[in-house]
């Protein structure tokens, strides 16, 4: 007795060629039916599809099943079949900074892949919504500000290598974010307080950067870029906007940075969580509001007004209003009336 053959679909789409396929079915009814399916792909353009089926990557009834469910969106295809590691690399290598995004931008992106290739080297574009569903327990729960950026530069990627509304932008983009936790604002260190985190200015590294940042206002990124000091002012070079560049009171010569910028990160981080180094501009801002500085003074000490404290005021009243401002300054923070606190360059 002969075991009946499942039977055979043969048919031609212009794009495609011919499709020759056992259906996997032995009744002729469904046969009939994956006869539709294709048909009904071929007047909808899904070609990429059909030629899965013609070159053995996708079986006539796995692409029933998903016709029928109409998830023929979560098929892979010849595009979202390519190597996930390799694919993302050769993207962020074509990407130019600052053009396209920053260099640290760019880093972080690099940084997701290694994520992703730990997760599954072997992933296709098609895996990454799974990926990013498994990010999402693992790395989303301790971390999820890092799972939300992971999230973002996938998305950015499919975005630009694809396009948006892709089915696999879509199927990212339904992996939900993390939440995250609010954090308590924090407040601004008291000069005793900042005598008792940062007792030794004069002698170590970390205390000098300190006070550094508390009595000029520079974030990380300026005090580890150009600044000097002029006389009766502490001359900020600032960074990419222009009001950023500005003249601040000198109340005390800040200290070249004795360390790399990281190095100083992590060692505030060791000594205490209560606060950032951010924290230390907002101390300056502080300390100028109770010191008395007019408000319109304050935002261009702090780089927020549109231009130099020169813009505002006549030249010859600038240093006045700078000596008048580092007086009050020293006399709320309790330092010497003299200018002291210059530390030697640590090579």
């Amino acid at each position: 007795m002969m075991v009946p053959t499942t039977l055979m679909i043969d048919r031609r789409f212009r794009g495609v060629g011919r499709i020759k396929k056992a259906s996997g079915t032995k009744v002729l009814n469904v046969k009939r039916k994956l006869e539709r399916m294709l048909e009904a792909l071929y007047q909808d353009g899904r070609l990429d599809i059909l030629r899965l089926i013609r070159d053995g990557d996708l079986t006539l009834l796995a692409a029933f099943d998903a016709y029928q469910r109409k998830a023929l969106d979560q098929l892979p295809t010849g595009e979202t079949m390519k190597a996930l590691e390799v694919t993302m690399t050769a993207w962020l290598d074509g990407l130019r900074a600052p053009e396209d995004y920053s260099k640290h931008h760019i880093a972080t992106m690099r940084t997701t892949v290694r994520y992703l290739a730990e997760v599954n080297k072997a992933g296709m574009l098609a895996d990454l919504p799974a990926l990013l569903d498994k990010l999402r327990d693992t790395l989303g729960k301790p971390h999820p500000r890092s799972f939300n950026l992971a999230r973002a530069h996938v998305m950015a990627f499919v975005r630009s290598t694809l396009k948006r509304n892709h089915p696999l932008w879509l199927a990212c983009a339904a992996v939900e974010p993390r939440k995250v936790p609010k954090t308590t604002k924090r407040r601004p260190l008291t000069p005793d307080q900042m005598r008792n985190w940062f007792p030794a200015p004069e002698t170590d590294v970390l205390d000098a950067i300190a006070w550094s940042m508390a009595t000029t206002g520079m974030h990380q990124k300026e005090l580890w870029g150009r600044w000097e000091v002029l006389g009766d002012r502490v001359v900020i070079h600032g960074t990419k906007r222009e009001a950023r560049a500005r003249s601040v009171p000198l109340a005390r010569v800040p200290a070249v940075p004795g360390c790399l910028r990281r190095q100083f990160e992590n060692a505030l981080r060791e000594l205490t969580d209560a606060f950032t180094p951010y924290d230390l501009r907002r101390t300056y801002a502080n300390w100028m509001e109770s010191s008395g500085i007019p408000r319109t003074r304050r935002r261009l000490y702090m780089g927020h007004g549109a231009g130099d404290v020169t813009d505002l005021y006549e030249q010859h009243e600038v240093t006045a209003f700078l000596v008048e401002d580092a007086t009050k300054l020293r006399a709320f923070a309790g330092l010497s009336s003299s200018i002291e606190g210059r530390l030697k360059a640590v090579k």
